[in-house]
């Protein structure tokens, strides 16, 4: 995985030098084309104490965000399923049982009705509490759970509080996606038009991302370590 900045020697500044990172192989394929770095977006969720009378307002709100993700999971799982093999669509399958595990929906019950919780505060502290369990066991399927809850938590909390996706809503030419992690569902929804590759701080050859980049035939690196960091949008990428 190398990067070279080439606007630097067009504007005359000094250029900067080429860079060699190691990262490990998680879907197969070459790629040459400018770095597209997705920061994630810092969701600031409000903590509003509310009434006894408000709780049945916040819960319908829960139960509005809950049928809008459930669609969103249903868009993308039909999207995969599209270009899929060997039923990798079935990891939306997953993220789709997380809104009706009884457990999760009945402690938020409890956090907006006992406690009196707005619905994002209290999808957070949920998501959150189960998530650290989950992280704490080292058994692989249980961790790649906590990412699950982490997704469409996340998902959750912003059709709560009405953000765009993380993702950029228009695409110009190709490039090769770089950020710190993508989730399941954002690798879905990378666009194979434009998406030449992916390159990631994070993840590795069995995590779910990069089962769906070989699904998708995305050419993708993960664990590079500090990729988000020492990539600029617009620097030329090669990845292999």
């Amino acid at each position: 995985m190398s990067n070279k900045h080439d606007r630097d020697a067009a504007d005359g500044a000094e250029p900067r030098a080429t860079q060699v990172l190691q990262g490990i192989g998680g879907a197969p394929g070459v790629a040459v084309a400018p770095a597209l770095v997705v920061r994630s977006r810092v969701l600031n969720v409000p903590e509003r104490l509310i009434n006894a009378v408000a709780a049945e307002a916040e819960w319908g709100r829960f139960e509005a965000a809950r049928e809008q993700t459930r669609a969103q999971l249903n868009h993308l799982r039909s999207r995969l399923d599209a270009h899929a093999k060997n039923g990798e669509a079935g990891i939306l399958d997953a993220h789709l049982m997380v809104l009706d595990d009884e457990v999760l929906v009945n402690h938020v019950r409890q956090e907006i009705f006992d406690r009196l919780h707005n619905a994002e505060w209290a999808v957070r502290n949920v998501a959150n509490t189960f998530i650290a369990r989950f992280r704490q066991v080292e058994d692989p399927y249980l961790q790649e759970r906590a990412e699950d809850i982490a997704d469409v938590g996340r998902r959750f909390i912003r059709n709560l509080l009405g953000v765009t996706e993380e993702l950029p809503e228009h695409w110009h030419g190709p490039c090769i996606v770089v950020a710190e992690n993508l989730t399941p569902s954002e690798t879905i929804a990378l666009p194979r038009d434009c998406v030449r590759g992916i390159a990631l701080d994070r993840g590795s050859m069995t995590s779910h991302a990069a089962l769906i980049a070989r699904a998708l035939e995305i050419p993708a690196v993960f664990g590079l370590g500090n990729i988000a960091t020492a990539a600029q949008t617009g620097d030329i990428l090669g990845l292999d």
